[in-house]
């Protein structure tokens, strides 16, 4: 993907940041107590304080899904509906640079973000936003996010602790120009990528998250069988693992993409979901992202129904770790002042950092483990109901689902999936499976 120019961020208020040698993980030292004493508030403000009590959790749902639907068709579109991203994380990172934006170049970065004005609002949602990963034995998170500055870079010292005190946006020095492999070598060592795209500018943004999960039941091991995965005209292009169950399950079917839709309880309580879409037609994946709306989510939550019977249910045991570089997709979908306007003013360091890159790598694993056992009681993920008793019975049972979903759950053509806090819905990540054997 071609790689975006110039993003000039000029005009340093604060004292300058001491450089040291290259190890960016200890982030920035912490400043001199009563450096920025006179500096006063250099973001805006609401002066409407009143508005600051407003409940804003509608709108950052609709804030996040917004941004989520434009970037993950983009990214989709581009890498052949096979793909893992984190729109939330990278989301987040473009908060941090829109708070220290001036002006015209901060209201388009708020607008691509659907962030409000009022700078006590913003913070509201990132409180949101940030609270949804919260590991444990049952779900884990490893999240890198960072801005590499050139040493050579004087950072602007309030924007970098606001940010940091937040938690939007870690901000450390590198020698970009004068060692850059070494810094490319460490840094594709800390994401664990495989490969790092040419750093034209002074400062980069980076962007990483590997997930590993639960089910808040497993899946029963013994009935991992392998089997053929199918393109959407039905062509056999590979073999996958299949975790199988006939389970009482979640399901809905979605007109809007005629697509169906599997609802999985993850990690300990059902604390979060994933979400799997399967087309039912042959006009396939393609054209069911291409249909994708901000509010598919929402409707699919709303339509899930639990089948009054076991369903069988077969999944691909899967591993995909997906990298890419970022700023031309954003700025597709308007985040093109970053990249593109050496005009733009900002708030940030001195001299200008010219961030030509925006690197995200997403390693997840769905396997079949799960929090409680196989042989739990019923409602979780694996837990079997002793189907063998209804024999013939169960199989001219009514589903209690619509006719469309019909009588199972097989994902063994391209499908799409997302992973969801359950306290609020926001999605944490999102990809398709359209390539069984890449990696």
């Amino acid at each position: 993907m071609k790689v975006a120019s110039i993003l000039l961020i000029a005009t340093i208020c604060g004292s300058l940041n001491e450089i040291k040698a290259f190890g960016f993980l200890g982030g920035l030292k912490d400043a001199a107590k009563g450096v920025m004493d006179n500096m006063g508030e250099m973001l805006p403000t609401s002066p409407d304080q009143y508005s600051c009590n407003r409940d804003i959790s509608k709108d950052f749902e609709k804030a996040a899904y917004d941004f989520t639907m434009r970037l993950y068709k983009r990214v989709a579109f581009y890498n052949k509906d096979h793909f893992v991203i984190s729109p939330l994380s990278m989301w987040l990172s473009l908060a941090a640079l829109a708070e220290g934006a001036d002006g015209l170049y901060q209201g388009e970065l708020l607008a691509t973000l659907n962030l409000p004005q009022e700078r006590c609002l913003r913070e509201k949602y990132y409180q949101i936003a940030l609270s949804r990963e919260t590991p444990g034995n049952d779900v884990r998170f490893n999240r890198e996010r960072l801005m590499i500055m050139d040493q050579g870079q004087r950072v602007n010292v309030s924007w970098a602790e606001y940010v940091k005190n937040m938690h939007l946006l870690d901000v450390s020095f590198a020698p970009l120009r004068t060692d850059p492999v070494t810094v490319w070598t460490q840094l594709k060592n800390l994401l664990g990528a495989r490969a790092f795209p040419t750093i034209a500018g002074n400062s980069l943004l980076v962007d990483s998250l590997d997930y590993e999960g639960l089910w808040t039941t497993a899946f029963p091991v013994a009935r991992i069988e392998r089997g053929p995965f199918f393109d959407d005209l039905g062509n056999k292009i590979g073999m996958v693992d299949y975790m199988k169950i006939k389970k009482r399950v979640k399901l809905a079917h979605l007109p809007i993409i005629d697509a169906k839709v599997l609802d999985l309880p993850v990690g300990n309580n059902g604390r979060y979901r994933m979400m799997i879409a399967v087309g039912l037609s042959k006009k396939g994946i393609r054209t069911a992202i291409e249909l994708l709306v901000n509010t598919i989510i929402t409707e699919a939550l709303s339509l899930l129904q639990e089948s009054v019977i076991p369903l069988e249910v077969a999944i691909p045991r899967f591993d995909l770790n997906f990298e890419y570089e970022a700023s031309g997709v954003l700025d597709e979908i308007g985040a093109g002042s970053l990249f593109k306007k050496p005009e733009a003013t900002w708030l940030i360091s001195y001299p200008p950092a010219q961030p030509t890159t925006f690197y995200q790598r997403v390693s997840i694993k769905v396997g079949s483990g799960g929090v409680e056992s196989s042989s739990a009681p019923s409602g979780g993920l694996g837990s079997l109901n002793p189907i063998t008793s209804f024999g013939s019975i169960a199989s001219g049972m009514a589903t209690g689902l619509a006719a469309a979903v019909g009588r199972d759950f097989i994902a063994n053509r391209p499908f799409m999936f997302g992973f969801f806090d359950s306290e609020t819905n926001t999605c944490l990540y999102a990809g398709a499976f359209s390539q069984p054997g890449a990696v």
